[in-house]
């Protein structure tokens, strides 16, 4: 959540902003003048209702902010409509969603997002940037990263007679950001023993 942090930290104001998914609220101190929604009650959720039906007069936000929930709607463009409708005509949608990343939060773990489909989905705002989190190697870490964990597997192995030779990767997580941040991939030999 750290780099989560330091990204809206950017973003930090007293304005009027609208807190889409603010379960537990993380980064309410942030945001003093927020409004949390989200489908369940829990700490910092002012109003549980839906993202497809926001009880919310037309433009009554300057800001909303929705971190991380994009991905868990089953209809993501009447959210993001519902969004455009609440936020005033100079305003700002702060959205953060995933590209990359293992299945999470199931059932409700529908899509991941390109650029190209967040510009589409996003067509009715006028859109400022969409930045990757990762890019490069660290997108392979986060592949090998959630295959290695969730299957508790060995990779490319291979063996010979009743030996078996291979490489076992763990990779080390210093700066937690949802999984998406791997600072270290440890890839190392192993020798065992096919029975």
């Amino acid at each position: 959540r750290r780099k989560m942090e330091d990204f809206l930290l950017k973003h930090a104001t007293d304005v009027k902003v609208l807190d889409i998914g603010c379960r537990n609220s993380p980064y309410a101190h942030l945001f003093p003048n927020r409004v949390g929604v989200d489908i369940v009650p829990g700490t910092g959720v002012d109003v549980v209702c839906s993202t497809y039906d926001l009880p919310f007069d037309t433009s009554s936000f300057e800001y909303i902010l929705c971190t991380e929930v994009l991905e868990h709607l089953s209809d993501p463009q009447k959210a993001v409509n519902e969004m455009h409708r609440v936020l005033a005509r100079s305003g700002t949608l702060i959205l953060t969603t995933r590209f990359l990343y293992g299945r999470h939060g199931e059932p409700d773990d529908y899509f991941r997002y390109t650029p190209e489909g967040l510009t589409h989905l996003l067509r009715d705002f006028r859109i400022i940037s969409i930045e990757p989190e990762a890019q490069g190697i660290n997108t392979l870490a986060v592949i090998l990263e959630s295959y290695a964990l969730e299957q508790d597997i060995s990779l490319f192995r291979w063996s010979k007679g009743n030996s078996s030779c291979g490489l076992k990767a763990s990779a080390f997580r210093w700066d937690v950001y949802g999984g998406q941040y791997i600072e270290c991939l440890f890839i190392s030999r192993y020798r065992g023993r096919i029975y």
